[in-house]
């Protein structure tokens, strides 16, 4: 159960950098430099790694790599709140966009999430 949760909560919080992808190429119309595309990779990047991350976790392959991804983006969120005034007018929503992460990272690295991803692997291997 905490496994699907995490993989909720994770599959939510992607759609906020995922958005954020979204309207910046929109408002850009496509025409970035070089700098700007390499900004849009890492909020890019990080809703990969949260879809991946979940697609793991909920077959039973591994944990980390949605602990890893959730984690990173919910400390760029706290981080470019606190020291970057990333959500100067909305402070609720970067709360939110910071706590849902954080629960996915904390509840899919729970023992019970990575004994029954050990289980699974034992299960693949002996099968």
């Amino acid at each position: 159960m905490p496994a699907i949760v995490a993989g909720a909560l994770a599959l939510i919080s992607a759609l906020v950098p995922g958005f954020f992808v979204l309207i910046a190429l929109g408002f850009s119309g496509g025409r970035l430099t070089a700098v700007e595309w390499g900004l849009l990779l890492i909020p890019a990047s990080v809703t990969v790694g949260l879809v991946v991350g979940v697609v793991l976790l909920l077959i039973g392959r591994a944990w980390i790599v949605l602990v890893v991804a959730a984690g990173a983006l919910a400390l760029a969120i706290v981080g470019g709140t606190v020291f970057g005034g990333w959500a100067a007018g909305a402070p609720v929503f970067a709360l939110v966009s910071a706590l849902l992460p954080a629960a996915a990272a904390v509840l899919a690295a729970r023992p019970a999430v990575r004994g029954w991803i050990a289980l699974r692997r034992a299960q693949r291997s002996a099968g």
